[in-house]
């Protein structure tokens, strides 16, 4: 893991829905480098092109079948327990090198915006980006609209993968 770096600009989404941006930067590793935080065999971690916080990166599963919380089952139980681990991970190194001062959360939104499963790793300074701007952005990581990543992989497979405690870190 590497210092916190995100980078100045972002490479535009093709004529595609911005819903899917996620899926294709899975499928596209190589040109979305500079964008990439961490990676290993089964997940990455990248940085979030709007970010809501001084850190907040986004935690993808490599597996592009896994779309969003609904989609869960037992099997990917174990996929979405790593992601959690690197999350925790990342929290633990960020603190250490950086962030020594911040608070983190991390979860994964109730109702998502975009395609493709992703957990938020998040400080819990919220005030100091100005892409915070509208009150559902709030709402998404200070409410139970804030799903634990511990109560959703616990769900996984039990009609829906939803948590409803936000997890701190």
């Amino acid at each position: 893991l590497g210092m916190y770096h995100p980078p100045a600009a972002f490479p535009a989404v093709p004529h595609h829905s911005w819903q899917d941006a996620l899926l294709l930067q899975v499928k596209d590793l190589a040109k979305h480098k500079d964008s990439i935080y961490f990676k290993d065999s089964r997940c990455i971690a990248i940085y979030d092109a709007y970010p809501k916080a001084t850190v907040h990166l986004l935690v993808l599963p490599r597996d592009t079948s896994l779309l969003s919380l609904d989609c869960a089952t037992p099997m990917h139980l174990d996929l979405m327990q790593h992601m959690s681990q690197v999350a925790d991970r990342i929290v633990a190194h960020l603190k250490a090198a950086q962030f020594r001062k911040l608070s983190f959360k991390v979860g994964y939104h109730a109702i998502p915006s975009m395609r493709l499963l992703h957990l938020h790793v998040i400080s819990e300074d919220f005030h100091a980006s100005e892409r915070l701007k509208h009150k559902k952005h709030w709402n998404s990581f200070t409410t139970d609209f804030f799903c634990s990543q511990f109560a959703s992989a616990r769900n996984s497979g039990k009609g829906g993968a939803r948590g409803h405690a936000s997890g701190e870190v």
